[in-house]
């Protein structure tokens, strides 16, 4: 079984009242903090955690939650308990696009997280994650 990508990305209708983060290190705190609710079961907590930093409209986002949460439902069943996460890599293109991947591990498998954030001055914002069992990306 494929997980069916959760691909979210911001659009033209940002928020104005959108949070900023300050510099690279905070983006990363942004990522393990979200981590250590999704392999605690809180998936929906973990997407409240990054909701200032992501400017998309409340309805969309409601979308998101609800179609992580049962995906996640489908998750321990197949793959077995959850095991923890690991940090895989980060990837920037010139101070302006920062890339992190994560794997959440299970006893039987592994789902792949990955963060985009955007500095479209000086401070970054989350532009898109997104997570998936497609392991084989992990190498390209």
């Amino acid at each position: 079984m494929v997980l069916v990508n959760l691909l979210v990305i911001t659009n033209s209708s940002m928020a104005a009242e959108s949070k900023f983060l300050n510099n690279k290190a905070e983006t990363k705190q942004l990522c393990e903090a979200f981590m250590q609710k999704v392999i605690a079961g809180k998936i929906e907590e973990a997407i409240n955690s990054i909701e200032p930093y992501f400017p998309l409209p409340e309805s969309e986002l409601a979308t998101i939650k609800v179609q992580a949460v049962k995906q996640f439902g489908l998750v321990e069943p197949r793959f077995g308990k959850p095991l923890g996460y690991e940090f895989i890599k980060e990837e920037i293109i010139k101070e302006t696009i920062i890339k992190y991947t994560f794997i959440e591990k299970f006893e039987k498998h592994v789902v792949k997280w990955t963060f985009f954030f955007y500095k479209p001055q000086e401070k970054w914002l989350l532009n898109a994650f997104y997570f998936d069992d497609t392991i084989q990306t992990l190498f390209e």
